[in-house]
């Protein structure tokens, strides 16, 4: 979860400091959530359910929990959005 999350953090920070508004900070956040969660592919399982799986059997998957949260983190920031701007892209 935290491979999603962290940088999800970070640009949410970034964005704000720079000056963007907090929805379009939120929203590009989920996008970074989104690609910290795909990156887990290339890494082995350490700790969680996936770490009693064969490394070779999840080649190329990203791990689900990182997936699920950058999920719901992605599916909250267009929700605000839609709340905030009443649109949903």
């Amino acid at each position: 979860m935290l491979d999603a999350l962290i940088p999800a953090s970070a640009v949410l920070k970034q964005r704000l400091e720079a000056g963007d508004d907090p929805v379009t900070a939120f929203i590009a956040s989920s996008e970074a959530a989104l690609a910290g969660a795909e990156s887990t592919k290339q890494m082995q399982a350490k700790e969680g359910r996936s770490s009693y799986i064969a490394p070779d059997l999840l080649a190329s998957i990203p791990d689900p929990g990182a997936m699920a949260a950058a999920t719901w983190y992605r599916a909250t920031a267009l929700a605000v959005k839609t709340k905030v701007h009443g649109s949903h892209s």
